[in-house]
């Protein structure tokens, strides 16, 4: 019977290599972009409306198929962020996908002047933010329907 030695240099570099692989999956997802690409310039207090987002999944990493992102929608005024919509986007590395994202804005929200945000966070917690201005306009009819005193 032959015995076989095996210098302790190869295995620590065994160990080395074998742990890099194994840390590969977290590293893959490091890259997402977010863009607004069509929102309202205005929107009434209460109503709906649509905003198509563009999502790229940075990631070239062969091994992956598809990742799901969460996608935020909020206006934003003075540092308060209000949540108006939100979805899952499935795109595959390297691959950019646009989608049309329905939102909600509810009727106590103040008229004004906001920034539309789309916030997507990547599986390792790396997130891509974009905006654009919007203004919240009175809800005229919910007035018309409210008795003065």
């Amino acid at each position: 019977m032959k015995r076989f030695f095996i210098p302790s240099a190869a295995i620590v570099t065994l160990m080395v290599l074998t742990a890099a692989i194994q840390a590969e999956p977290h590293r893959r997802h490091e890259c997402v972009e977010a863009k607004i690409l069509r929102s309202p310039r205005s929107v009434q207090q209460g109503k709906r409306f649509r905003v198509r987002v563009g999502i790229k999944n940075c990631s070239h990493s062969p091994t992956d198929l598809l990742t799901r992102y969460p996608v935020r929608l909020y206006l934003v005024s003075g540092g308060r962020r209000i949540p108006v919509g939100r979805t899952h986007v499935g795109v595959a590395p390297g691959e950019r996908v646009r989608r049309n994202i329905r939102a909600h804005v509810p009727r106590n929200v103040r008229p004004g002047d906001y920034r539309l945000q789309v916030v997507v966070k990547a599986p390792n917690g790396f997130i891509d933010t974009d905006s654009a201005p919007i203004r919240v306009v009175r809800d005229e009819l919910a007035e018309l329907a409210t008795p003065r005193s």
